[in-house]
């Protein structure tokens, strides 16, 4: 439906880092806690991944993100998606935030050939 297909924009925008997209589908009523189609990821762990400082800032400032959700059965929060990445940075803010540190599989790395 269409709460479905909200949060699977939200998660590509957040992975995008098309934060006036992000803004109107959060405005719109999107949950940033929604989680996507396919991998349960939500935005906030989209944007983790790819590096979206701007996008991470406002879902979990201004958009209530709950920076410690779990995918099922996985190891991975936003944290660990951001420290596993190497955005330190956005790894830290989500600690500031009240992540809780975990350690990063050795199986999530970068990959450099991904296609988009």
């Amino acid at each position: 439906g269409l709460a479905l297909m909200g949060a699977d924009n939200l998660a590509d925008a957040a992975r995008q880092g098309n934060m006036a997209q992000v803004r109107y589908l959060v405005q719109m009523g999107v949950s940033p806690n929604q989680t996507d189609y396919e991998g349960h990821y939500t935005p906030l762990i989209q944007a983790a991944m790819s590096g979206q400082e701007e996008v991470v800032h406002y879902l979990v400032l201004k958009a209530g993100a709950d920076v410690n959700y779990r995918i099922p059965d996985s190891p991975l929060t936003a944290y660990v998606c951001a420290k596993g990445y190497k955005h330190l940075k956005i790894a830290d803010f989500l600690k500031a935030q009240g992540a809780v540190e975990e350690p990063v599989p050795y199986w999530l790395h970068p990959h450099p050939f991904r296609a988009e």
